[in-house]
Protein backbone atom coordinates (compact mmCIF):
# COMPACT_ATOMS: atom_id res chain seq x y z
CA UNK A 1 0.00 0.00 0.00
CA UNK A 2 1.17 3.57 -1.13
CA UNK A 3 1.20 6.11 1.80
CA UNK A 4 0.12 9.46 0.80
CA UNK A 5 0.64 12.55 3.86
CA UNK A 6 -0.23 15.71 3.54
CA UNK A 7 2.80 18.07 5.08
CA UNK A 8 2.90 21.19 6.80
CA UNK A 9 4.69 22.71 4.12
CA UNK A 10 1.52 21.61 1.29
CA UNK A 11 2.84 19.09 -0.53
CA UNK A 12 2.04 14.99 -0.58
CA UNK A 13 5.25 12.56 -0.67
CA UNK A 14 4.30 8.53 -2.02
CA UNK A 15 5.72 5.65 0.02
CA UNK A 16 6.51 7.78 2.74
CA UNK A 17 7.83 5.68 5.74
CA UNK A 18 7.19 7.65 8.20
CA UNK A 19 3.76 6.55 8.41
CA UNK A 20 3.32 5.43 11.65
CA UNK A 21 1.08 2.77 13.08
CA UNK A 22 0.35 4.43 16.32
CA UNK A 23 -2.08 2.14 17.54
CA UNK A 24 0.19 0.09 19.66
CA UNK A 25 1.45 3.30 21.98
CA UNK A 26 -2.19 3.86 23.50
CA UNK A 27 -4.56 7.49 23.65
CA UNK A 28 -2.51 10.52 23.48
CA UNK A 29 -2.02 13.59 21.27
CA UNK A 30 0.34 11.50 19.32
CA UNK A 31 -2.88 9.55 17.37
CA UNK A 32 -3.40 12.84 15.73
CA UNK A 33 0.06 14.15 15.01
CA UNK A 34 1.63 13.87 11.74
CA UNK A 35 4.83 11.73 11.83
CA UNK A 36 7.03 13.78 9.83
CA UNK A 37 7.30 17.70 9.21
CA UNK A 38 9.55 19.83 7.43
CA UNK A 39 10.02 23.95 7.09
CA UNK A 40 12.20 27.01 6.33
CA UNK A 41 12.61 28.69 9.54
CA UNK A 42 11.27 32.23 8.54
CA UNK A 43 14.00 34.17 10.37
CA UNK A 44 16.70 32.45 9.60
CA UNK A 45 16.15 30.48 6.38
CA UNK A 46 17.09 27.83 7.68
CA UNK A 47 15.96 24.38 7.20
CA UNK A 48 14.29 22.07 9.50
CA UNK A 49 13.03 18.81 10.02
CA UNK A 50 10.23 17.38 13.05
CA UNK A 51 10.53 13.58 12.81
CA UNK A 52 8.98 11.09 15.05
CA UNK A 53 10.67 8.26 15.78
CA UNK A 54 9.05 5.06 14.65
CA UNK A 55 10.52 2.01 17.83
CA UNK A 56 9.23 4.95 20.40
CA UNK A 57 7.35 7.36 19.27
CA UNK A 58 8.93 10.36 20.98
CA UNK A 59 9.68 13.69 18.22
CA UNK A 60 13.39 14.49 17.02
CA UNK A 61 14.22 18.15 15.85
CA UNK A 62 17.21 19.03 13.18
CA UNK A 63 18.14 22.42 11.93
CA UNK A 64 20.15 22.15 8.71
CA UNK A 65 23.56 24.56 8.70
CA UNK A 66 25.29 24.85 4.95
CA UNK A 67 28.62 24.54 4.44
CA UNK A 68 30.72 27.67 6.06
CA UNK A 69 28.43 27.63 9.11
CA UNK A 70 31.23 27.58 11.95
CA UNK A 71 29.65 24.07 12.96
CA UNK A 72 29.30 22.80 9.17
CA UNK A 73 30.84 18.90 9.37
CA UNK A 74 31.41 19.47 12.90
CA UNK A 75 30.34 16.89 16.07
CA UNK A 76 27.51 17.95 18.22
CA UNK A 77 30.10 17.42 21.16
CA UNK A 78 31.85 20.94 20.01
CA UNK A 79 28.45 22.39 20.25
CA UNK A 80 26.86 22.09 23.77
CA UNK A 81 26.41 25.90 24.14
CA UNK A 82 22.90 25.61 22.20
CA UNK A 83 19.90 25.78 25.06
CA UNK A 84 17.93 23.40 23.02
CA UNK A 85 15.84 20.72 24.85
CA UNK A 86 17.90 18.31 26.03
CA UNK A 87 21.28 19.44 24.14
CA UNK A 88 22.38 18.30 21.01
CA UNK A 89 22.13 14.67 20.20
CA UNK A 90 22.47 14.47 16.54
CA UNK A 91 24.89 15.74 13.84
CA UNK A 92 25.03 14.27 10.19
CA UNK A 93 25.17 15.36 6.61
CA UNK A 94 21.95 13.42 6.03
CA UNK A 95 18.70 12.60 7.31
CA UNK A 96 18.41 10.19 4.10
CA UNK A 97 18.48 7.21 6.66
CA UNK A 98 15.48 8.98 8.99
CA UNK A 99 13.19 10.59 6.73
CA UNK A 100 11.91 10.17 2.89
CA UNK A 101 14.96 11.88 0.83
CA UNK A 102 12.29 14.54 -1.14
CA UNK A 103 11.41 16.16 2.92
CA UNK A 104 15.30 16.87 2.75
CA UNK A 105 16.32 17.42 -0.83
CA UNK A 106 18.79 14.33 -0.39
CA UNK A 107 21.94 15.80 1.59
CA UNK A 108 21.49 18.77 -0.26
CA UNK A 109 24.70 19.75 1.35
CA UNK A 110 23.24 20.35 4.69
CA UNK A 111 25.16 19.31 7.76
CA UNK A 112 21.87 18.52 10.34
CA UNK A 113 22.13 19.38 14.08
CA UNK A 114 19.21 17.91 16.24
CA UNK A 115 17.60 17.11 19.89
CA UNK A 116 15.21 14.71 20.54
CA UNK A 117 12.51 14.22 23.33
CA UNK A 118 13.12 11.14 25.34
CA UNK A 119 14.34 12.69 28.17
CA UNK A 120 13.65 12.07 31.59
CA UNK A 121 11.33 14.79 32.21
CA UNK A 122 9.76 13.46 28.77
CA UNK A 123 6.77 11.13 28.23
CA UNK A 124 7.31 8.57 25.63
CA UNK A 125 4.49 7.31 23.77
CA UNK A 126 5.75 3.57 23.10
CA UNK A 127 6.53 3.22 27.24
CA UNK A 128 3.40 4.85 28.31
CA UNK A 129 1.40 1.77 27.64
CA UNK A 130 2.02 -1.69 26.23
CA UNK A 131 5.08 -3.58 25.91
CA UNK A 132 7.42 -1.15 27.13
CA UNK A 133 5.34 -0.18 29.80
CA UNK A 134 5.00 -3.70 30.95
CA UNK A 135 8.32 -3.92 31.13
CA UNK A 136 10.63 -0.57 31.95
CA UNK A 137 9.40 1.79 34.31
CA UNK A 138 10.80 4.90 34.31
CA UNK A 139 10.08 8.50 34.27
CA UNK A 140 9.95 8.51 30.84
CA UNK A 141 6.30 7.33 31.88
CA UNK A 142 5.45 10.51 34.13
CA UNK A 143 6.82 12.87 32.20
CA UNK A 144 5.36 15.68 29.66
CA UNK A 145 4.29 14.74 26.35
CA UNK A 146 6.68 16.84 23.90
CA UNK A 147 4.14 17.23 20.69
CA UNK A 148 4.80 19.06 17.21
CA UNK A 149 4.38 22.31 18.16
CA UNK A 150 6.93 22.17 21.22
CA UNK A 151 9.91 20.68 18.64
CA UNK A 152 8.96 23.52 16.27
CA UNK A 153 9.51 26.03 18.92
CA UNK A 154 12.84 24.45 19.41
CA UNK A 155 14.03 24.25 15.85
CA UNK A 156 13.41 27.65 15.66
CA UNK A 157 15.31 28.58 18.81
CA UNK A 158 17.76 26.56 17.73
CA UNK A 159 18.09 28.10 14.46
CA UNK A 160 18.15 31.24 15.63
CA UNK A 161 20.85 30.71 17.92
CA UNK A 162 22.94 28.78 14.97
CA UNK A 163 22.58 32.44 12.95
CA UNK A 164 23.38 34.25 15.51
CA UNK A 165 26.82 31.66 16.03
CA UNK A 166 27.27 31.97 12.46
CA UNK A 167 27.17 35.83 12.61
CA UNK A 168 29.59 36.30 15.34
CA UNK A 169 32.15 34.09 13.22
CA UNK A 170 31.85 35.70 10.47
CA UNK A 171 31.97 38.78 12.11
CA UNK A 172 35.15 37.97 14.18
CA UNK A 173 36.68 37.10 10.89
CA UNK A 174 36.39 40.16 9.55
CA UNK A 175 37.82 42.00 12.65
CA UNK A 176 40.69 39.26 12.24
CA UNK A 177 41.44 40.40 8.76
CA UNK A 178 41.00 44.20 9.37
CA UNK A 179 43.52 43.70 12.27
CA UNK A 180 45.76 41.48 10.22
CA UNK A 181 45.46 44.32 7.44
CA UNK A 182 46.24 47.33 10.10
CA UNK A 183 49.30 45.40 11.07
CA UNK A 184 51.20 44.81 7.50
CA UNK A 185 50.24 48.55 6.90
CA UNK A 186 52.30 49.87 9.91
CA UNK A 187 54.79 47.55 9.40
CA UNK A 188 55.19 49.11 5.82
CA UNK A 189 55.37 52.18 7.41
CA UNK A 190 52.48 53.44 6.47
CA UNK A 191 50.26 53.27 9.29
CA UNK A 192 47.00 54.59 9.80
Amino acid sequence: MVALRTLEGGFEMDANPYVIDKSRWGNGPWQDEPDVAEWTDERTGLPCVALRTKSMGHWCGYVGVAEGHPLYNKSYDDSDIFDVHGGLTFCGSSLDDRVAPSVTGGSGGWWWLGFDCAHSSDLVPAWSIGEWGRIVRTSLMDGEYRDLAYVKRHCKNLAAQLEKLSYEESKTQKDDQGATAEGANEKDGQGV
